[in-house]
């Protein structure tokens, strides 16, 4: 019978449709296993990425940023100390500071990295108060635990400007000295007997 003939032919084609359905649901199957690694190796670069990196402030840094923030802080620090320590012992010297220089880190934050403290280094009219002056400002100079060179250029003038000082104090001694001795020596050679009684003939 051709009906069932016709039948049996639409069943065919069912099934080969039904194949070529399961062939593609199979496709698909076998596909997702594939899928599912991109997923798997997107999450683990990402767990990577997340290992190299360290969240600061809200923000992740490489550890190339993180060793930078790093020697940054360490920097501030010693910034800070260097000026603090001339601050202390310069005293009433001191005419300003400290000031700093500012490097914004990979944190968005702002670390000192130079700075500077001002301080008088004039002469006074008086020789010790000019030694007294510039003992501190040397000493001023000198206080951190590594002196700049334009911190030991300071503390060599400082140095000089007292050395000056220094003589200007000795030659004032030696001439009060000589001024002194001298008026002794014409004290002593002052005839004290003649001149009363010469000063008593004047009025006899």
């Amino acid at each position: 019978m051709l009906a069932i003939a016709n039948n049996i032919s639409q069943y065919d084609n069912s099934i080969r449709v039904n194949r070529a359905y399961s062939s593609n649901i199979e496709n698909n199957i076998q596909s997702k296993p594939t899928n599912q690694n991109n997923i798997d190796s997107s999450k683990n670069r990402s767990r990577n990425q997340n290992k190299d990196t360290v969240e600061i402030n809200g923000r992740r840094l490489t550890r190339k940023q993180l060793a930078i923030l790093l020697e940054l802080k360490k920097r501030d620090q010693q910034v800070r100390q260097h000026e603090m320590a001339h601050l202390i012992a310069g005293g009433q010297y001191v005419r300003g500071g400290p000031n700093y220089i500012y490097e914004v880190g990979p944190d968005g934050k702002r670390y000192a990295v130079g700075g500077d403290v001002s301080i008088d280094t004039s002469p006074e009219r008086d020789p010790h108060a000019t030694l007294r002056k510039m003992l501190t400002v040397e000493r001023a100079a000198l206080a951190p635990a590594n002196p700049s060179a334009q911190d030991r250029a300071v503390a060599a003038k400082a140095s000089q400007e007292a050395a000056k000082a220094e003589m200007e104090i000795i030659e004032m001694q030696q001439n009060f000295y000589h001024k002194r001795g001298l008026a002794r020596y014409q004290l002593s050679n002052f005839n004290f007997s003649n001149t009363v009684g010469n000063f008593l003939n004047i009025f006899v």
